[in-house]
């Protein structure tokens, strides 16, 4: 049976949130929310494991995220069952808060990616007659160091490399060391009407971020952030062949259940197509070293490769995955 309005909106917020360097911006849209089939709402609540990677954070959030968990504790994951059961709008104000760990996909700008945590606050409401979620976040201290990685080809096509080294891909900037010194975010969706099926959006997003404690975020950047995950979202949610949760929650249950050695394998075709790019900055060392002689799967970290394994079972699911990508 397919979610309620609400349900959908809860799901989009639960894992996604700053994906490239923002400043201070707002942005507003009406418009209906596709007729999204069952996704992964219990495995992105009820069933996902405290502080280890979920399935589904990746395969909703392609293009923005890269992993994404609710940490140890957060009391949204003894709450979850409150707000997914609630009468929509509810009878009384339903509050929740939790901790998350986020790494970002490569900023399509410098190329660097980013872990973090952030505090995050939701609120389920009734306003006069319409169900309101207002979801707040605060990142409680700065980011990892930013380091290099890439888009390849194109940002929809979701395939992403990642290198361990320090800097960006930036012309004159290779060198710098830039983190996400702090951001806070309040995004607002509410029904335009009672029962309408269509909703307004208001999100704004303060952030500081930089090198060397300076500050170079423009305006530009979150708006640039939020066409990037409005698009990557809309490719999934708005696909007539979005898989179940079911669907979803298995193919992470049978890629957890594979060791390290069966889970590279999975990636080799992947990392046979890789090996074969050489665009800028692809040609260069930094990313030739992790990416030569397919030894791309290789430098992955066991949960990296099971949330990059879930891009590409999203990717053939959805009919966007070329033969040369295609997973043994």
């Amino acid at each position: 049976m397919p979610l309620s309005i609400f349900k959908r909106l809860f799901i989009c917020f639960c894992f996604a949130l700053l994906t490239a360097l923002p400043a201070q911006a707002e942005e507003q849209k009406n418009g209906t929310l596709p007729p999204a089939l069952e996704t992964a709402l219990s495995t992105l609540l009820a069933d996902a494991p405290q502080g280890k990677a979920d399935p589904d954070a990746a395969a909703i959030y392609p293009s923005a995220v890269r992993r994404n968990a609710w940490m140890p504790g957060s009391p949204i994951l003894k709450d979850n069952a409150a707000l997914t059961d609630a009468a929509y709008p509810p009878a009384a104000p339903i509050v929740t808060r939790g901790v998350e760990y986020e790494e970002t996909t490569p900023d399509t700008s410098s190329g660097c990616y980013y872990s973090y945590k952030l505090n995050r606050l939701f609120v389920l409401a009734d306003y006069k007659g319409r169900t309101a979620l207002i979801s707040v976040s605060v990142m409680p201290g700065q980011s990892s160091v930013g380091l290099r990685g890439a888009i390849v080809g194109n940002d929809k096509d979701w395939t992403y490399v990642y290198t361990p080294e320090k800097g960006t891909n930036l012309a004159m900037l290779g060198w710098a060391e830039t983190y996400l010194y702090g951001s806070a975010s309040i995004s607002v969706f509410m029904e335009s009407a009672p029962g309408s099926g269509k909703v307004d959006v208001s999100i704004f997003k303060w952030a500081k971020a930089g090198w060397k404690g300076s500050n170079v975020v423009k305006v530009s950047h979150i708006t640039a952030g939020l066409k990037r995950f409005t698009s990557g979202l809309r490719q999934v949610m708005e696909s007539p062949r979005l898989p179940s949760s079911d669907a979803i929650a298995a193919k992470y249950s049978e890629l957890k259940a594979m060791n390290d050695t069966e889970l590279r394998a999975q990636l080799s075709s992947f990392g046979t197509h890789l090996a074969k790019q050489n665009a800028d900055p692809l040609d260069e060392k930094a990313f030739r070293t992790v990416l030569d002689n397919g030894a791309y799967p290789g430098t992955l970290k066991r949960d990296d490769a099971i949330a990059e394994l879930m891009k590409l079972y999203m990717r053939q699911q959805l009919g966007t995955l070329p033969a040369a990508v295609a997973r043994n």
